[in-house]
């Protein structure tokens, strides 16, 4: 699967890897990988799938220092939770990124705070945290998100043909997908640093098929953040909306309204309480 999303691992071709190696139990090395036994006992598969991904990013490209552990960590996490969004369907692959979100949290919650692109004079026992992982994550999925699952496979597919065997910075990832049409500078520039994660308290009303929905923020949030909404009907209809926090949304949905889910399909870094 990475193989075919990615292009041929500058390793050789790492096909069916990770149902091999299921009954072993990590770090990557060229060609190989290795899992405690401990590790292995809790998710080995999991653990298989990060360092195979780590066989394009992390080993293939490799980050300039450590203060952009993101582009390693981040990036394999990403690639791993997709696998099982291929192999499980994607309520497998929600799971990874809600549990993420509660980590992360928890991290912020703790002072654990890391900007994504870090000083290249940082100390790796500083800058060694889950942040980069989990957020690094997240920072992909929403854009996978913003352009489309098959844009983006084929912008990380070329980054990898093309920088395969060099050292690469968040500044340099943006401008490579700048010259192929999608801008993410304001992007990383709301999102790079986290000090808690975005939270909203959802103001909401039901009248038969009539919503009135608005979302206060606590505390600051990122700029051009949006929140989807997915209104259901009594039916099983559905409707899907897009919340502007700060703005109330009054809507007639033309059914019977039974509940509100916000972001169903685990869209942007936030939490609706």
């Amino acid at each position: 699967w990475f193989s075919k999303k990615y292009g041929e691992c500058v390793f050789g071709k790492m096909m069916n890897v990770v149902e091999v190696m299921m009954e072993y139990g990590g770090m990557e090395h060229a060609a190989a990988i290795a899992i405690g036994v401990g590790q292995a006992k809790k998710d080995t598969v999991e653990a298989a799938g990060h360092e195979t991904a780590h066989h394009w990013f992390g080993d293939g490209i490799r980050i300039r220092h450590w203060g952009e552990l993101w582009m390693s960590e981040g990036f394999t996490d990403y690639a791993t939770w997709r696998f099982f969004g291929q192999r499980d369907g994607d309520e497998a692959m929600y799971g990874y990124f809600d549990e993420a979100k509660r980590e992360l949290a928890g991290q912020l919650r703790d002072g654990v705070t890391q900007p994504l692109d870090q000083k290249a004079s940082v100390d790796p026992e500083e800058g060694l945290s889950w942040v980069p992982y989990l957020q690094g994550a997240w920072m992909l999925r929403m854009i996978e998100c913003r352009i489309g699952t098959k844009p983006l496979d084929d912008l990380l597919r070329a980054w990898f043909q093309k920088k395969k065997g060099a050292s690469v910075s968040t500044t340099d990832f943006v401008a490579f997908a700048k010259e192929r049409g999608h801008d993410f500078t304001g992007f990383f520039k709301a999102w790079k640093e986290l000090k808690t994660i975005p939270t909203f308290d959802a103001q909401k009303s039901i009248d038969g098929s009539r919503v009135d929905v608005k979302l206060a923020p606590r505390g600051r949030v990122p700029e051009g953040i949006t929140v989807p909404l997915r209104i259901v009907g009594k039916k099983g209809e559905s409707k899907d909306v897009v919340v502007e926090p700060g703005k109330r949304l009054k809507i007639d949905v033309g059914f019977a309204v039974k509940s509100l889910v916000w972001d169903p399909e685990r869209t942007v870094l936030c939490d609706v309480k």
